[in-house]
This record gives C-alpha cells, sequence and structure tokens, in this order.
C-alpha cells in the first residue's frame, strides 16, 4: 500500500510535491491558531500588559514561531509510526498519540527551560500553573487544543480539494 491510499485503495507512490504541501499547509494552520492563542494569552505573563502593543506582538510572534518548531517534529511523529504521510486523513489511534505526546512533551521541556532555567519569560498572577509541572497551564492547553484542530483543518483541507 503507498503512503496516500487509504485501507481500500492503492494509487502510487506520493510525489514529492504533495508531500511538502502537506507540510505547508499544516505549518500555516498551525502558524494562525498559535498566533491567535499567544495574543489571547498574552495578560498571562509578566511584562507583556507593560510593554507596547508592538513588542508584545513581537514577543508573541516569536512564541509563535518556536512553536512552529514544534509542529513538525509532532506531525512526523504521526506520519513515522503509520509510515504514512498523509496519515492525518485516517489517522491511528497510535499515530495521534503520538503527534500529541510530541507536542506536548516539547512544549513541557521548552517551557520549563525558557521559564526556570534560561528566564525568558515569567508568568504573571493571572496565570493557573500546573502541579507537578510547574509551568503554566495556559502553554499546555495551547498543545492539547490547537494540534487536534490543525489536524481536522488539514484533513478537510485536503478532503474539500482532493488527493495531489
Amino acid at each position: 500500500m503507498n503512503q496516500f491510499a487509504t485501507p481500500s485503495e492503492d494509487a502510487g507512490p506520493v510525489p514529492f510535491t504533495a508531500r511538502v504541501r502537506f507540510l505547508a499547509i499544516f505549518i500555516l494552520f498551525m502558524f494562525l491558531l498559535h498566533f491567535s492563542w499567544e495574543i489571547l494569552q498574552a495578560p498571562l505573563f509578566a511584562l507583556m500588559p507593560v510593554m507596547s502593543q508592538w513588542q508584545a506582538t513581537l514577543v508573541c510572534l516569536k512564541a509563535t514561531f518556536g512553536d512552529i518548531g514544534i509542529a513538525p517534529a509532532a506531525f512526523s511523529a504521526g506520519g513515522l509510526l503509520d509510515r504514512n504521510v498523509a496519515w492525518f486523513l485516517h489517522p491511528s489511534t497510535r499515530a495521534f498519540v503520538a503527534y500529541m505526546a510530541t507536542g506536548v512533551l516539547f512544549t513541557i521541556v521548552f517551557e520549563w527551560h525558557a521559564v526556570y532555567w534560561a528566564n525568558r519569560w515569567a508568568y504573571s498572577s493571572l496565570m493557573p500553573v500546573v502541579p507537578l509541572l510547574g509551568i503554566g497551564a495556559s502553554p499546555l492547553l495551547q498543545w492539547l487544543v490547537i494540534p487536534p484542530v490543525a489536524l481536522q483543518l488539514l484533513r478537510r483541507h485536503f478532503r474539500a480539494v482532493g488527493r495531489p
């Protein structure tokens, strides 16, 4: 079976351009969703409320690029487990769990590093902190909510436009 076919079909190998298109559109969806989330959660971080609008926007943009750095690793984890570049069309449970777990684990590690080791940012008193992990609830929730939404958008997009 090829990397794009459903279990009932085999249409040959997936062209490289289709693979690039999957990832590019996925990253676009992730960028739009993560940037929106970053803007909305800004008051939960110390100093953000006192920054100029432009400075705060740049901080949110920088954070979004960090999220975009995690996204391809998470997407690839799902594809590697299913051995299918178009795994998102019919994701197995194990591919979806790998996708989610990769994003969440990266987030926990990076958030811990940024807050406690590198002192890159701090939480305001408004940020709920996850017990035992010691990281903000909002960044963790971000990686529990956005990835499934992005996957659904990607799936809908490719089903609407047809296969490559």
